[in-house]
């Protein structure tokens, strides 16, 4: 019974090494993927911010994401988490490698002059609740893989974003705009009937149509909607049982 004890715990002891060094692998493929994203970012969006950084996530033998100062970036557990760069006079395509960056949470581009398309595999970012791409110069439709996500604030207004935006109503959203797109379709009941934690909703000057579903009076924290006028009305149900005190707005 000692020599069969003796081998099981050294069998558990063999096994604890090998997921020890597994996790140290993950871990430093983590960072790997942290500071190559970042160096897209300097290369080709270059924040003005990173100009004159003294020591460039490009160099690539950073321990952690955060082992150097980087304006904007922060780290948990040396993994980067938030990425700031808002009125940063970013440029270039949008950095498609943010996909990368799996422990990101907060991204805030506002005010740039980003191009192109939101990546598809932006939707693998199960951790990420904030959003906003506000006020650049993306086009396209809002990736379908955005499904997966439950952001809780989300702002994409002043772009030239195109097509159905359905998949933006979750439920732990709070606070969503989209105003100056060009989005379409019409408002999901089944979808805002779910949104119990909205605040704020701006969709004025899109291209949205239809009626204010009648389940918008399930939305008890809602003070703030805005939707495209002449577009867009409400009901005769909804405006006798939308009894809160909330802002109605026409834009």
């Amino acid at each position: 019974p000692c020599t069969l004890l003796s081998v099981v715990m050294m069998a558990a002891a063999e096994l604890l090494v090998v997921v020890c060094a597994l996790i140290g692998l993950c871990a430093a493929d983590g960072v790997k993927d942290d500071l190559a994203a970042l160096c897209d970012i300097k290369n080709y969006n270059a924040p003005q911010s990173w100009a004159k950084v003294e020591h460039s996530p490009c160099e690539g033998n950073w321990s952690s994401t955060c082992q150097y100062a980087l304006p904007g970036v922060q780290c948990e557990d040396g993994f980067a988490t938030h990425l700031i760069l808002a009125n940063e006079s970013m440029t270039g395509i949008f950095p498609e490698s943010l996909s990368n960056m799996a422990h990101m949470k907060y991204v805030n581009f506002y005010n740039n002059q980003l191009k192109g398309t939101i990546p598809e595999s932006l939707g693998n970012l199960n951790n990420l609740y904030w959003l906003d791409f506000a006020y650049n110069q993306l086009f396209g439709t809002i990736p379908a893989s955005f499904e997966q996500l439950a952001p809780e604030y989300v702002h994409l207004q002043g772009n030239y974003l195109s097509g159905p935006f359905d998949m933006l109503l979750t439920r732990n959203l709070y606070d969503l705009n989209l105003e100056a797109n060009s989005f379409n379709g019409t408002l999901s009941a089944s979808k805002i009937s779910g949104m119990t934690n909205a605040e704020k909703i701006n969709l004025g000057f899109n291209e949205i149509t239809g009626e204010i579903p009648d389940t918008f009076v399930k939305c008890t924290m809602l003070y703030e909607l805005c939707v495209p006028i002449q577009r867009v009305s409400m009901s005769r149900a909804n405006q006798r049982q939308h009894t809160q005190e909330a802002a109605f707005k026409q834009a």
